[in-house]
């Protein structure tokens, strides 16, 4: 439930609220595309200036993403500011500085084949990611494009059952309405042993049930002796949704996708405004950083 409208342009707002507590925040995690990244694929001078002074506070920042790990990085190089990268909807765990693994979740082999039996109802096209590649039974113009796009490398398979260790996901590509129903079937078919979710309307994605943005937080949490009420996350869609809940303070993008606004605590402007920046810096006009 919302408790505030844009807390940092708002004098009756859940920022105000939380300084008489006395919470702070020591972890700020970001998911990337639609919350720190816009269309242009820019983040500001602005933004970047506030991720520094938050660095110098003592908050440990991560971004939390579904993109590949490859396709992360090459992106968080002109963001130095941030130490830790949660990839793969939150399988993966990578140190920025040396990109070093830290905490993995892979599909086990019964997963993959349980994942794939059920797809192969559906009118979807089926993506395996292992490692820094993707493998498709048929190279599409969709495959192509994102494997340029990403700079992930995309290797055809006659059979994707024959990829059987180290794998992170398995995608489903398909029309919005058959994405949404699917995510919808697979949630109630495979509820407590898989973790299944939307990363973009006509995307759904199958994970290790031990997987989730949330999950690889707590463990960076762990390391740290930071408590959840100490995290802020900001995300914008479907696959945001349990980080968000999770968070201590979950902010969520104004133009974000219906269930993460549903969960979120406040709202914050979206990427193209700096509205992560921004909402940072009302925290930082209050000591709540760090």
């Amino acid at each position: 439930m919302l408790t505030s409208l844009f807390a940092d342009y708002v004098g009756d707002s859940s920022i105000d609220n939380m300084k008489s507590t006395g919470n702070s925040y020591k972890l700020i995690a970001v998911d990337i595309d639609g919350t720190l990244r816009d269309e242009s694929g820019d983040v500001r001078i602005y933004t970047k200036d506030v991720f520094i002074r938050c660095k110098k506070l003592g908050a440990v920042i991560v971004a939390a993403t579904g993109r590949s790990r490859v396709s992360a990085m090459s992106y968080l190089h002109s963001l130095p500011m941030i130490e830790w990268l949660v990839s793969f909807q939150g399988s993966l765990i990578t140190s920025v500085a040396n990109d070093e693994v830290l905490w993995n979740k892979f599909l086990s082999q019964d997963e993959i084949l349980l994942a794939l039996d059920f797809l192969d109802s559906r009118n979807v096209q089926k993506v395996v990611y292992l490692g820094d590649r993707i493998y498709v039974e048929e190279l599409t113009p969709w495959s192509d494009s994102y494997g340029e796009r990403t700079g992930v490398e995309v290797l055809k398979v006659d059979n994707l059952r024959e990829i059987k260790d180290n794998v992170y996901r398995i995608l489903a590509v398909g029309s919005d309405e058959d994405i949404e129903k699917l995510d919808i079937d697979m949630n109630k078919h495979f509820f407590g042993s898989l973790y299944v979710t939307r990363s973009l309307p006509h995307f759904c994605e199958v994970l290790s049930g031990d997987a989730g943005k949330e999950k690889a937080l707590q463990w960076i949490c762990n390391s740290f002796g930071i408590g959840r009420h100490e995290v802020i996350s900001f995300g914008n869609g479907f696959n945001d949704v349990e980080m968000l809940r999770w968070s201590g303070l979950g902010v969520a993008m104004e133009d974000g996708e219906i269930p993460a606004l549903e969960v979120a605590d406040d709202l914050a402007l979206n990427a193209g405004s700096d509205g992560v920046g921004r909402y940072l810096e009302g925290l930082l006009s209050r000591d709540l950083i760090g």
